[in-house]
């Protein structure tokens, strides 16, 4: 494995089971989700609230208060090695492989659906859209997630999406809204 690789590998790995004040502005029909000592930013809808913030897997989670577990979750991962590979490079290297991989270290299984190198913000950036299984003690059911990654300085920054898959369809515009709208300001 190369360096560029590892320092990917150690930074995706991090981000994946990781984790200044934050807080949500109210404007028209939406939301912003505001935390200034990471530099991010992000629209959710005026109906979502947030539900949890800072724990050791993500940054924050904000969720549909009246619907069937829509949640977005944005993760946050500083690694030093990261400031040797520029964004573009970053991007070009990752393959939705190595999304599967990633996610099988965090013991979910992931089947990628879409996988697209794009810009969120002028940044290049990581898009996939990917379908798994919830599991808990008492009950399993199937997923859909939508995430976005962004490499900036020695940051990775993870907004990633999840619902019922039953219910994609009808969520997937206020998820690529959600995901469009990530701000990375350092």
């Amino acid at each position: 494995m190369t360096r560029i690789s590892t320092a990917i590998a150690t930074a995706m790995t991090a981000l994946l089971t990781s984790i200044a004040p934050c807080f949500a502005e109210q404007t028209t029909n939406k939301k912003i989700f505001v935390d200034k000592a990471e530099g991010v930013a992000f629209n959710f809808p005026d109906s979502w609230e947030i539900r949890q913030q800072r724990t050791n897997a993500f940054l924050v989670m904000v969720a549909n208060s009246g619907g069937v577990g829509e949640s977005c979750m944005l993760q946050t991962n500083r690694n030093a090695n990261l400031q040797k590979i520029s964004s573009d490079d970053f991007v070009k290297s990752l393959t939705p492989q190595d999304i599967v991989n990633l996610g099988r270290q965090s013991h979910t299984e992931l089947n990628i659906l879409d996988f697209k190198r794009t810009a969120i913000g002028n940044r290049p950036a990581i898009f996939y859209e990917a379908s798994s299984t919830y599991q808990s003690l008492s009950s399993h059911f199937p997923i859909r997630l939508m995430t976005v990654i962004l490499k900036v300085d020695e940051r990775m920054y993870s907004l990633g999406c999840t619902t019922h898959a039953a219910t994609i369809d009808a969520v997937r515009p206020t998820f690529m809204n959600i995901l469009k709208s990530l701000i990375v300001r350092l």
